[in-house]
């Protein structure tokens, strides 16, 4: 989804807001934050309470390629 904003993580969905400002919910498991090319630490800790098990990796840790990104996720979700 282009342009979406995240409005809540709950125990069993996301809710968001798509570009024309309607909200969804979606159901989950697992979720995954993407942050942009500079290290968003603070930000990340902010959904630190929203699950059992918490990682920060790529960009949310430091500026790195997909593939540093990549093998990070892989490390994380192998070690689950």
């Amino acid at each position: 989804m282009v342009k979406a904003t995240v409005t809540a993580v709950e125990d069993d969905k996301v809710t968001y807001k798509d570009a024309e400002g309607v909200e969804h919910a979606i159901p989950r498991d697992s979720v995954v934050i993407s942050l942009g090319m500079r290290a968003k630490t603070d930000e990340a800790l902010a959904f630190s309470n929203t699950a059992d098990r918490f990682a920060i990796i790529g960009d949310c840790k430091k500026p790195a390629t997909v593939q540093q990104a990549m093998r990070q996720a892989y490390a994380v979700a192998h070690s689950l």
